[in-house]
């Protein structure tokens, strides 16, 4: 499978903003496979959060898995919810985010100075 990668060059907060609004899209059209949290910077042994669109009771809801050292624990959101708490983990307690489409996959990574990069690798058919 061949791949077409490009690095975005935009302001943080454009890159911030264009990532959250391909997050949304990708809910939307149904082509979200999972959004990966890494990089945690807190003081528990939280290593990641995953990211899936699951249905509840026929309603579409947003599963978060956290990963411990030892154990995981999910907690499923209204997808407004979910989308909601993201930008409140991502650039902060997380320093990267590496959302999986059936198109393309984008990451977004912060330095420690809060700068953000992007990258978006797209399948070819």
């Amino acid at each position: 499978m061949d791949a077409d990668v490009g690095s975005d060059v935009q302001p943080d907060a454009d890159k911030r903003e264009a990532f959250s609004r391909s997050l949304g899209a990708s809910i939307r059209d149904a082509s979200m496979v999972e959004l990966l949290l890494t990089k945690y910077r807190g003081d528990e042994d939280l290593k990641r959060v995953l990211i899936r669109t699951i249905l509840l009771r026929g309603e579409p809801h947003l599963s978060f898995v956290y990963r411990y050292e030892t154990q995981d624990i999910t907690k499923n959101y209204p997808i407004v919810e979910g989308l909601e708490s993201i930008p409140d983990l991502l650039g902060s307690d997380f320093r990267a985010g590496h959302l999986f489409t059936t198109t393309q996959d984008l990451q977004i990574e912060f330095t420690k100075e809060g700068q953000a990069e992007t990258w978006r690798v797209e399948a070819v058919a």
